[in-house]
């Protein structure tokens, strides 16, 4: 499964585009993002996890600039540019975490505190536990499950343009380039 490694490395600042403004959801920790995720509860994502000193948010819900469905894909985008994934595979993985306890346990065991690692570094930890001793044709088959999109949603995730724009933010911020 083709993910961005960087997002697993720290907690990073997130743009998310919505209407013609860009809005940031400073850098927050996997517990964070892992309970919204779960529960696909995108509106507590954005709006609900945007940097709270940008008052400009009040004005795109006030005036209604921006519908349901644009905080919905606009989370989506969020939680795929936090995870270096598919927001689709990191729901899955975020799933597996909170209802597989040996895969939480598993975490626990290896150190993984879910209150300082990223949501990537949590989800791509997961993924790496369920691939660790699988053969060829069992992580095909993860893969695929974790590649495929939920019916009727259609792929707006590219990893290709998400790898891109991960990596010019990290530069950005005087990081070295993947």
């Amino acid at each position: 499964m083709k993910v961005n490694g960087l997002a697993a490395l720290r907690c990073w600042p997130v743009a998310v585009e919505l209407g013609t403004q860009v809005f940031t959801i400073p850098p927050q920790p996997a517990l964070t993002w892992l309970i919204p995720i779960v529960d696909q509860d995108w509106l507590g994502i954005v709006p609900g996890m945007l940097d709270a000193e940008d008052s400009s948010i009040d004005e795109i819900l006030a005036e209604h600039l921006v519908s349901v469905d644009d905080y919905v894909w606009a989370a989506r985008d969020a939680v795929s540019t936090a995870t270096g994934m598919s927001w689709w595979a990191a729901l899955q993985l975020s799933v597996a975490v909170v209802d597989a306890p040996e895969l939480a346990a598993e975490l626990l065991l290896h150190h993984l505190d879910v209150e300082v690692v990223s949501i990537g570094g949590l989800v791509q930890a997961a993924y790496r536990l369920m691939v660790r001793d699988a053969d060829k044709k069992q992580r095909n088959k993860i893969d695929s499950q974790l590649q495929r999109p939920p019916e009727g949603v259609t792929k707006r995730y590219d990893p290709e343009m998400a790898a891109d724009l991960f990596e010019q933010m990290a530069r950005s911020r005087g990081l070295p380039a993947q």
